[in-house]
């Protein structure tokens, strides 16, 4: 018996056996760990192409509140669009929270680009809506905005909604 056991065919039988059955079990703990963190960050990346993905259609849609509000008081022949002020400022703080809720998806630049997009929104709005409540009669005119800081305001958002394009872009691995 002892001259089995101390044969070096099974000595080298034995070794291998052990070193596959180990293997095994390493291979399969590995695999297990790197299911779990691949389908983790995919969770991570699905939830952040997510948030830039509603992110972007509210800075859209608070763009588009904007501009439909201007074209009320613009010269006659344009269609005066469906919103009330009250609409827009309900879609800026809207924007604002969900930028804030979604901070933690963005790094420190395009953060701080969205945060500015946010206060160049409010002070646009502002504007506005003293320029509103100074109308007080039918025959009013065109109130005065400030045409610089609208132009602030498409230049910021353009910049911004290209930024979160092409982070979504690179979520998706078009780029």
């Amino acid at each position: 018996m002892w001259t089995i056991l101390n044969s070096p065919i099974f000595l080298l039988l034995l070794g291998f056996l052990f070193t596959t059955v180990a293997g095994t079990i390493i291979t399969a703990r590995y695999q297990r760990a790197t299911y779990k963190q691949e389908t983790r960050f995919a969770r991570l990346h699905e939830e952040r192409a997510s948030a830039i993905r509603d992110l972007y259609a509210h800075i859209v849609d608070v763009e588009w509140a904007l501009n439909s509000l201007l074209y009320k008081w613009r010269p006659v022949g344009l269609f005066p669009p469906n919103i009330e002020p009250a609409d827009v400022s309900t879609r800026i703080r809207e924007l604002r929270r969900l930028s804030e809720k979604a901070a933690i998806y963005f790094n420190k630049e395009l953060y701080k680009l969205i945060e500015s997009l946010c206060d160049t929104l409010d002070g646009t709005w502002r504007n506005m809506e003293q320029a509103i409540m100074r109308i007080s009669d039918p025959e009013h005119e065109v109130p005065d905005f400030d045409d610089e800081a609208w132009r602030g305001v498409h230049v910021t958002s353009r910049e911004v909604r290209e930024r979160l394009q092409a982070e979504f872009r690179s979520i998706l691995g078009a780029e």
